[in-house]
């Protein structure tokens, strides 16, 4: 799996039952480039609606595509942003296969540090916070959050925000690894009213 970034864009209409990315040439090239044969990458496609994860393989020099991993595959316009990022797919990718340490590992696993989920108010600015502790590097990864919600990892924290709309519950999970390659789960309810 390549964990690099990079960034592009479609040139053009990306429908969702398409089997491969509409790129530019010299898009092409950077992407062939960037993803050696008989390797992959997970990518984010995104618009000013709609996000998608999707898995782009190298297969000798043919780019295929596995649409909506761990999303729902979506049509996008012509310019819509593909880039790499840490997403959940890729937090569960890592999660599932990286090994570092075998034995006697000096590494602190992650452990649970504790959350805020305070709750928010539908049409206000909503921020909540799960923490771990153990050493870094760690990779956070979270699960059901709420469409108007991000996530973002800062060091041993991960930070939810977004403007909710409307009222509801979501139960969100936050899960981190490091090099020990033990994942260590926190789960907490976002209550908007």
């Amino acid at each position: 799996m390549i964990l690099k970034p990079i960034s592009l864009a479609l040139a053009d209409v990306l429908s969702k039952d398409s089997v491969y990315l509409p790129l530019t040439a010299q898009h092409k090239a950077r992407l062939l480039e960037h993803v050696p044969a008989g390797e992959e990458t997970i990518l984010t496609i995104t618009d000013s609606v709609n996000t998608e994860y999707v898995r782009v393989k190298n297969q000798q020099g043919q780019i295929t595509l596995e649409r909506g991993v761990e999303s729902e595959a979506h049509k996008f316009p012509k310019g819509s942003c593909v880039y790499f990022e840490v997403s959940v797919p890729v937090v569960e990718w890592l999660i599932c296969n990286y090994e570092c340490c075998k034995g006697d590992c000096p590494v602190q696993p992650p452990r649970a540090g504790g959350f805020t989920l305070p709750e928010g108010k539908a049409g206000q600015h909503y921020m909540g916070v799960f923490v771990f502790k153990g050493d870094e590097p760690m990779n956070i990864g979270v699960l059901g959050l709420p469409d108007w919600a991000k996530a973002k990892q800062y060091g041993v924290s991960l930070v939810i925000s977004g403007d909710p709309a409307a009222a509801g519950e979501f139960t969100v999970s936050a899960a981190a690894t490091n090099a020990t390659a033990e994942v260590c789960i926190q789960q907490g309810t976002i209550k908007i009213v």
